[in-house]
């Protein structure tokens, strides 16, 4: 049974950093639902001129959703292409859950189809890597954004791994409208660790226009201003 439904990780941002299981799906795919501009356009270079590719940011899950069944009873291949990895803080999970109830899933056929997830490289190696700063001792990975997770789990989530002595990659970690978290997230550090622990912010981790900052917690700008244009 060959796979018709892909979800694939385009990495964190530079394109020779995806993966070569990426890269062959891309070039076999006849749709690609892609996570728009945070997706970088050489990574579509894979796809054949034929490839219809689709802008999942000016769509909703809905369509996205009608998009792949439509594909599937063509017997097309579909790449749902997320940045990072796809199962890291991506909408994979809600994604599936609504192919699951076409009988589009690993356990079941429809019409001949079989759904993989390929793996990305996510950001927080990229941002590792930059600051030369291996994660050798164990890290844990919060995602800042409450779009999809109550506020009040994210507070608990910071509470409980701020106990250990682990290295903390906050994703998502503020929007144009959403900085009370971020602010929470140093509050809590700042108490229970001190302001003395090494901490850094890496935006386009891996990519040409890359930034980073790097000092100690209690020196972050008001306002957390932290890099230009931010």
């Amino acid at each position: 049974m060959d796979t018709q439904v892909i979800f694939a990780g385009a990495g964190p941002g530079a394109p020779d950093l995806l993966t070569l299981r990426c890269v062959k799906a891309l070039a076999a795919a006849d749709l690609v639902i892609y996570a728009g501009p945070l997706v970088n356009p050489e990574v579509l270079q894979h796809c054949r001129p034929e490839c219809r590719l689709i802008d999942s940011a000016r769509i909703d899950l809905n369509e996205v959703i009608d998009l792949i069944k439509e594909a599937v009873s063509w017997k097309q291949r579909v790449v749902r292409l997320h940045t990072g990895d796809p199962s890291m803080y991506g909408a994979i999970s809600e994604q599936m859950n609504r192919l699951d109830k076409l009988e589009i899933d690993y356990e079941k056929d429809f019409a001949n189809v079989a759904i993989e997830v390929v793996p990305g490289l996510t950001a927080v190696n990229a941002a590792a890597a930059s600051l030369g700063s291996p994660l050798t001792n164990g890290c844990a990975l919060i995602s800042l954004s409450d779009l999809l997770t109550p506020t009040a789990t994210i507070i608990k989530n910071l509470e409980a791994v701020v106990q250990s002595d682990l290295a903390v990659g906050l994703y998502n970690p503020a929007g144009k409208k959403r900085r009370e978290l971020l602010s929470q997230a140093v509050a809590i550090f700042s108490q229970q660790r001190s302001g003395e622990i090494p901490t850094a912010l890496v935006k386009h981790a891996s990519c040409d226009n890359q930034e980073k900052w790097l000092g100690l917690l209690k020196n972050l700008p008001p306002g957390l201003k932290i890099l230009p244009g931010r």
